[in-house]
């Protein structure tokens, strides 16, 4: 049975971890924004603001992606993912999707998946109703 240990005790359990030769600390954007980090939102613009120095083709991409993107939507409500081809080696998986749930509640995960659920059929319902105003579809 999982128990719930104190702060200090947390504490001493990742400087233990941290210590040992080849370790590293990975924390969530969750952990990240509590801490006056940016959120996804603005780590991208950031992106997009660095790309620009160098391609500004890349940086109206990341940014077009950003505003048109089921990814902002996703954003909006408290929910983010990974394209899940970044994933895929050989190209493939792009129609798939990533979840980030690092330090969620299972009740927090279930509420992400179906606002997420509730996006893409938003976006279904929509590309179904351009398809039967459009002649010949």
């Amino acid at each position: 049975m999982d128990r719930i240990i104190s702060k200090s005790e947390l504490a001493s359990e990742i400087q233990k971890v941290a210590s040992q030769p080849g370790s590293f600390l990975f924390a969530g954007a969750g952990v990240g924004k509590r801490a006056g980090l940016p959120d996804w939102r603005e780590y991208i613009e950031h992106l997009a603001s660095v790309a620009e120095v160098y391609e500004k083709e890349s940086a109206v991409l990341i940014r077009k992606r950003l505003t048109q993107d089921l990814l902002t939507d996703a954003i909006d409500r408290q929910v983010v993912f990974v394209a899940g081809s970044a994933f895929f080696v050989d190209g493939s998986g792009q129609n798939t999707l990533r979840l980030s749930y690092s330090q969620a509640t299972k009740t927090d995960i279930e509420g992400a998946v179906a606002e997420l659920g509730r996006l893409i059929k938003g976006r279904l319902d929509d590309v179904s109703e351009r398809q039967a105003r459009t002649p010949g579809m």
